[in-house]
């Protein structure tokens, strides 16, 4: 039976244990790249989750037994046209896996997740420089909820007076597309959310 409301209920536990964290990591460069990779391994690791109390949906914390995590990452850094533009790109690719005897049959199947930024300076003459900055999150899963595609366009426009003041124009998340929409994918009940903070 699915449930859904426009309230839920909030509470603690008490007995929550603290998380434990092993993990190795490898990073090397090489000219304008850096890679790194990493594999770890959470014990009692603590996530927020949603359960389903006497048919009203509480939010509250849970330990899970472990969780595995894989990462794989590159960034690349350089300078072009007499370094009047420099750019600085970077990918991170990660799958998490929960693993919990009490809740696996709850669990969907987790989805790696990427998170893709670019960020370009580029001087635009006469101690004008024009910051811009991209970063995208597509659709992934958990296992426990599924957060939905993010991604936001800022820029900045500063002006050197001296080498004490500068003058900035800020300009966040310029599509307003930086909007936060996660579902759970549990069995049973549904709890959807959809937030955004106008930061413009």
């Amino acid at each position: 039976q699915r449930v859904s409301s426009d309230i839920t209920y909030e509470s603690g536990d008490s007995d929550i244990n603290p998380t434990k964290f092993f993990a190795l990591g490898y990073q090397t460069m090489k000219n304008k790249w850096s890679l790194f990779s990493l594999a770890g391994y959470m014990k009692d690791f603590t996530s927020s989750f949603y359960d389903l109390e006497n048919g009203r949906i509480n939010s509250t914390y849970k330990n899970f037994e472990n969780l595995y995590v894989a990462q794989v990452g590159t960034e690349y850094n350089n300078a072009f046209f007499n370094r009047k533009w420099v750019l600085k790109a970077s990918a991170v690719l990660q799958y998490i896996k929960i693993d919990d005897k009490h809740y696996n049959s709850m669990l969907s199947k987790s989805t790696p997740s990427l998170i893709f930024e670019t960020n370009s300076i580029i001087n635009l003459g006469r101690d004008f420089k024009l910051n811009v900055n991209y970063e995208l999150t597509p659709t992934n899963k958990d296992g426990l909820i599924a957060h939905y595609t993010r991604q936001k366009l800022d820029m900045t426009l500063s002006k050197k007076i001296n080498s004490n003041l500068n003058i900035m124009f800020f300009a966040y998340d310029i599509f307003k597309t930086n909007k936060i929409w996660e579902e759970t994918t549990v069995p049973n009940y549904f709890y959807g959310t959809k937030k955004y903070a106008d930061v413009r």
